[in-house]
């Protein structure tokens, strides 16, 4: 017992505005412990903290003294089962010597842990946001990247706006000019294969001097058989 009441007075010490008694035959105890703040504009929404309940048996520190979370804020389910891992892990790591001030050590880096992992989450997501923001950004004043396959939708959409433009409208139907399928396709097929053929044809035609020289002796004979 007198341990328990050095380590008890040493708490007391280093805790005298929170630790509170609640029984000393055996102790019994509650300590809360915060994470130190964090510097941020809105850190008060990070901060964690958590109360711990102390009861110390006879035979503590020899007989391991049991431990529990009563209280906490901004915590998950999975943060309170990570501390009291962490309470578990120090039990059996300080038996047979003081631990209390160990075990609330290590409570309090690990809520500040926590609480820096939450600001860091925060910030990490607005990152994300602002990101895609700018990639959205600039995707709509540069424009949309030529890729081969965008390539290839555009070339397919022009080229069956071209055939469109270069097939002969449809004669209105009537019963007397009514055309059969086979009609219909062979005339729109010459249609085509006769522009083709005129393309083709101009694009072989040799632009000279010779072409307006004729022109030229034609017009001069016209002028003087006129005079005569």
């Amino acid at each position: 017992m007198e341990e328990q009441e050095l380590e008890i007075d040493a708490l007391k010490s280093i805790y005298s505005d929170t630790i509170e008694i609640l029984s000393e035959n055996p102790y019994h105890l509650v300590l809360p412990i915060n994470s130190q703040p964090i510097e941020s504009e809105d850190s008060p929404d990070f901060d964690t903290k958590i109360s711990i309940s102390i009861k110390l048996p006879r035979g503590y520190p020899e007989i391991s003294p049991e431990i529990k979370i009563t209280d906490f804020d901004n915590l998950c389910d999975f943060e309170i089962e990570h501390l009291n891992e962490k309470i578990s892990e120090e039990i059996q790591e300080n038996l047979g010597m003081p631990m209390i001030f160990a075990i609330s050590s290590v409570l309090q880096d690990a809520l500040n842990s926590i609480s820096e992992n939450k600001v860091k989450e925060r910030d990490d997501e607005a990152d994300k946001v602002k990101r895609l923001h700018e990639e959205e950004e600039l995707k709509r004043l540069v424009g949309t990247p030529v890729t081969v396959q965008s390539f290839l939708e555009w070339k397919k959409a022009f080229d069956a706006e071209r055939f469109s433009k270069m097939v002969t409208p449809a004669a209105v139907v009537t019963d007397e000019n009514k055309l059969s399928g086979r009609q219909f396709f062979i005339r729109n097929a010459n249609a085509v294969n006769s522009e083709l053929e005129i393309e083709a044809s101009l694009s072989c035609v040799e632009i000279t001097e010779s072409l307006f020289q004729e022109d030229d002796i034609c017009s001069d004979d016209c002028l003087s058989s006129e005079s005569d």
